[in-house]
């Protein structure tokens, strides 16, 4: 995503990657798979770039882990001498739910965020996106909201 204006702080970059994650969190669920990396895309205001990734201990679908994994690599890498203007979030090596995976007896098996995901898909489904949407997006300016038909016209012709 472009933001509309610079990105200058680390709470302006979570605020957007927070956007970023819900959206490809909504897109993996709707196609029913889940990932084990994380990739962040960062374009400074002078048009230099970078992607920094990272493999996860673990299958995501959850806009939060994401978010947390993504917000992690851009304060790691991001040294804040130029604003930002694009930031991209990205999931890979993808597999299907419920695929066979070995499940560490360490790791937390709660279900509730993806109840509460399941739960934020209907709505927006019901009633439209910004029916529900993260505190930390209401009064953001630099976000440039884009339905999915938008944002994938390129692709879909």
């Amino acid at each position: 995503m472009t933001a509309t204006k610079d990105i200058v702080t680390f709470d302006d970059s979570d605020t957007v990657i927070y956007y970023l994650a819900d959206l490809v969190a909504s897109r993996m669920r709707r196609r029913g798979v889940q990932g084990k990396g994380i990739a962040v895309g960062l374009r400074d205001s002078k048009l230099g770039s970078f992607t920094r990734q990272t493999k996860l201990p673990f299958n995501i679908s959850n806009a939060t882990q994401i978010a947390k994994a993504a917000i992690k690599l851009t304060r790691e890498h991001w040294d804040r001498k130029l604003p930002l203007r694009t930031i991209t979030v990205s999931v890979f090596d993808l597999s299907e739910i419920g695929s066979e995976e070995q499940i560490s007896m360490f790791q937390n098996t709660d279900t509730q965020p993806a109840r509460l995901d399941a739960a934020i898909d209907i709505i927006r489904s019901r009633y439209g996106y910004n029916k529900i949407i993260r505190a930390n997006l209401i009064e953001r300016d630099f976000i440039y909201d884009k339905s999915d038909a938008e944002d994938f016209l390129l692709f879909m012709r």
